[in-house]
């Protein structure tokens, strides 16, 4: 007999665990030329990590949407002088889910303008992932987002069994 308790017979915790497919599973790593074209291949393969990890199918469309906004924003403004590498990463710890979307381009300001057509990109990161964090500066600029994991019951059971098709 095991002196750890389970969690599965916690009713109130145990409804929230995922599957053990997150458990050993690696860290996301991928950097990629500032090209957006290369948005997609990386959409792609944060897929599959996201699919290991246990991750509910609605969850993983809007974790892939932030994602793919934030790198898109790095390809456009960090280096829309020239090129260079966007990185990112990515763990699970327990039932938390970090990405960290990365560049080392040059930030600029918004101007006394902005375009009215554009500048929803922030606001529907926040929309999608519970924590999202923007560090920039000289360096270029670091985007973090931290979500909770909600399992593909979980998703299932919120949603509906139809699950995000599409990306």
């Amino acid at each position: 007999m095991s002196v750890f308790r389970n969690p599965l017979d916690d009713h109130v915790r145990g409804a929230g665990i995922r599957h053990s497919a997150a458990a050993g599973i690696e860290p996301f790593r991928s950097d990629f030329p500032s090209e957006a074209a290369r948005v997609s291949e990386v959409r792609h393969r944060l897929r599959g990590w996201l699919q290991r990890g246990g991750i509910g199918s609605d969850q993983i469309y809007d974790v892939l949407l932030a994602v793919d906004e934030a790198c898109t924003n790095a390809v456009e403004h960090g280096y829309r002088d020239g090129p260079g590498i966007v990185a990112v990463r990515g763990r699970i710890s327990g039932s938390d889910l970090y990405l960290s979307i990365i560049d080392r381009g040059s930030w600029e300001p918004v101007g006394d303008r902005p375009d009215p057509r554009r500048g929803r990109g922030l606001m529907m990161m926040r929309a999608l992932i519970t924590d999202v964090d923007i560090d920039t500066g000289a360096a270029g600029t670091r985007v973090d987002l931290h979500t909770e994991i909600r399992s593909a019951q979980q998703d299932s059971a919120v949603f509906g069994d139809n699950g995000a098709d599409g990306w």
